[in-house]
């Protein structure tokens, strides 16, 4: 799959074909699971909870578009919530890398954005105590 951004174009990377199968097959245990209804219905208090019991702090979200576990449209839906509270909200999609792989694909924007957001509120807020 091809992505154009500004003027150049990405190719988005395949999986090898063992990373393949096991995400089909960890897709299949997980669809399983998370529609049995205990855990269901625990999955929705949970979200329930996070959704309207987050503390009024600043939140960073690194996410990414290719993530199959947690998909961005969630993470993007919670963002827009967390903003319609009231809460200073930052994202960064790294819109190619799967799950858990965002450092190791690109470890120079994960510290850019995570430096800056502790500048921006840890640092800021220390100064002033």
């Amino acid at each position: 799959m091809e992505l154009l951004v500004g003027s150049k174009t990405f190719m988005e990377p395949k999986p090898a074909i063992a990373e393949s199968a096991l995400l089909s097959v960890l897709e299949k245990f997980f669809d399983v699971i998370f529609n049995l209804p205990m855990v269901n219905r625990r999955l929705s208090d949970v979200l329930s909870l996070l959704s309207s019991g987050q503390p009024s702090c600043p939140q960073l979200y690194i996410y990414s578009s290719a993530d199959e576990v947690i998909p961005a449209g969630s993470v993007e839906s919670f963002i827009a919530k967390q903003r319609r509270a009231g809460h200073e909200v930052r994202a960064c999609n790294f819109v190619f890398t799967p799950h858990v792989d965002r450092f190791r694909n690109d470890p120079k924007l994960y510290a850019t954005q995570l430096s800056q957001f502790l500048d921006d509120y840890v640092l800021a807020n220390c100064k002033h105590s």
